[in-house]
């Protein structure tokens, strides 16, 4: 049989990610609404040609239309 020889990440590493991932959190929480709306809509913007290279989108999959 096939033996795993994958090598187990070592838990510093999984505890530098874990707090890595609390710092980012405490950082998002901390911004304006409009902010995380405009970091939003450019993920929208860079995720729909991928979306479109799949198939055609389905209409709540395209980037909305806001004006500032």
């Amino acid at each position: 049989m096939y033996e795993n020889t994958r090598a187990r990440p070592s838990a510093d590493l999984l505890e530098r990610l874990r707090e890595g991932k609390r710092q980012w959190r405490c950082n998002m929480a901390a911004r304006p609404i409009e902010e995380k709306i405009a970091i939003l809509l450019e993920m929208q913007k860079r995720l729909y040609p991928i979306l479109c290279q799949r198939g055609r989108p389905r209409p709540w999959e395209r980037p909305w239309e806001i004006t500032t």
